[in-house]
């Protein structure tokens, strides 16, 4: 609460947002920075949650707005010096505009995130996801409590990765920047591209957390959470399934994946990451991205349910996609081309029943321009408190 309330007091003294600071080592009440969770010693530790006091770069902030520096002081050129100061100190600078959806360029500021690379953090956050899954269970419950309220008390642990995948997200087509003016006698930085190895990394690590080896809840911890006990009932906090009453972790995976592919294949995205492209090879191309969403999560023969759900949630987010007014003429083209590869795929290598459904829905897709297997797929519990 100290941490929230010093926030408010920095508005008030006309401070913006600087949602950059979790990647300058928490350096400010300004940012919405994820709790801290750590593994020490084979626990889960919060000691480190929050910091505790006001970052380096609210002090610079302060003293910049108030500071009074005298009659003996040329003011601007102290206030520059303020300035000159900061940059050399390293820190970074992102408000509202550039970090309040995962469509933004931007490859730093970002909401409830946390430390300094986008990608080590992912990774790091995902362990402990992993670490609370594994020991997740009837242990997590006091004396008395209803096993159905395991469910909405999972709920935060399953999706703790969901921040930190807008961070990462942003990667993809990312552009590094800050709000730069014109300076006598300096030459301008404008944009750069987010490196190659990194933005194929992010989409490999995005990809990977939209699969069923990321996203599949243990059968037995399903069975312990019941459907609710009289006298309770589901709420915002509950997953939103497809089984009734019962506790659906099928439907838990299907939203986590279809948030990460479609960040993933945001048309925007993929427009940006096109030009890319063509400037730096390095960088992956748009057909890179759509062939690999396809190998890893489409051209899956597995009987397994959560498998079978993910294909479809890919391939109605895909064809939503397609469908979009922003995607540009030549990124819609690339991601047609992995279609007809997809469509001899089915007819080689996929003899089943699904199998030669799908064809069909392709074939009829080109006649039509209409995805017959497109559905509403279900959205994660709300999370983002503000």
């Amino acid at each position: 609460m100290m941490r929230k309330y010093c926030s408010y007091f920095g508005h008030t003294l006309g401070i913006a947002h600087n949602f950059a600071a979790s990647e300058n080592g928490r350096a400010s009440v300004m940012d919405y920075p994820h709790p801290l969770i750590t593994l020490e010693n084979g626990q889960i530790s919060l000691e480190n949650a929050y910091d505790k006091s006001i970052g380096d770069w609210d002090k610079y902030v302060v003293a910049y707005g108030y500071k009074d520096f005298g009659t003996a002081t040329d003011e601007a050129s102290a206030l520059i010096n303020l300035v000159t100061q900061a940059k050399q100190t390293g820190f970074l600078y992102k408000s509202d505009p550039d970090a309040g959806r995962a469509q933004r360029p931007s490859s730093d500021g970002h909401l409830w995130d946390n430390g300094k690379s986008p990608i080590d953090e992912f990774i790091r956050i995902s362990e402990v996801r992993e670490f609370a899954l594994q020991r997740f269970g009837i242990n997590s419950l006091p004396v008395g409590a209803d096993l159905s309220s395991l469910e909405e008390r999972l709920v935060p642990i399953y999706y703790s990765h969901r921040y930190q995948l807008d961070a990462l997200v942003k990667q993809v087509s990312g552009l590094e920047y800050t709000y730069e003016q014109k300076e006598l006698n300096t030459q301008a930085k404008g944009s750069a591209f987010v490196n190659g190895d990194s933005q194929r990394r992010a989409v490999e690590l995005v990809v990977e957390s939209a699969s069923a080896d990321y996203l599949s809840i243990n059968p037995k911890l399903a069975k312990l959470i019941t459907p609710k006990a009289y006298g309770s009932n589901r709420n915002r906090e509950s997953i939103n399934g497809r089984m009734g009453i019962a506790f659906d972790p099928i439907s838990a995976g299907e939203a986590a994946s279809a948030y990460a592919i479609d960040n993933l294949l945001e048309p925007v995205r993929l427009n940006r990451l096109a030009y890319q492209h063509q400037l730096d090879s390095k960088i992956p191309s748009v057909k890179y991205v759509v062939n690999h969403v396809f190998e890893k999560l489409v051209k899956s023969r597995s009987s397994d349910v959560l498998n079978q759900r993910i294909k479809h949630v890919v391939l109605s987010v895909y064809f939503d996609a397609l469908k979009a007014d922003e995607l540009s003429p030549e990124v819609k083209l690339a991601m047609q081309s992995e279609l007809l590869s997809y469509q001899n795929w089915l007819a080689k290598k996929d003899r089943s029943a699904q199998g030669k459904v799908l064809l069909k829905y392709i074939e009829h897709y080109w006649k039509t321009n209409e995805w017959l297997g497109s559905f509403t797929i279900k959205q994660m519990p709300p999370g983002s408190p503000i």
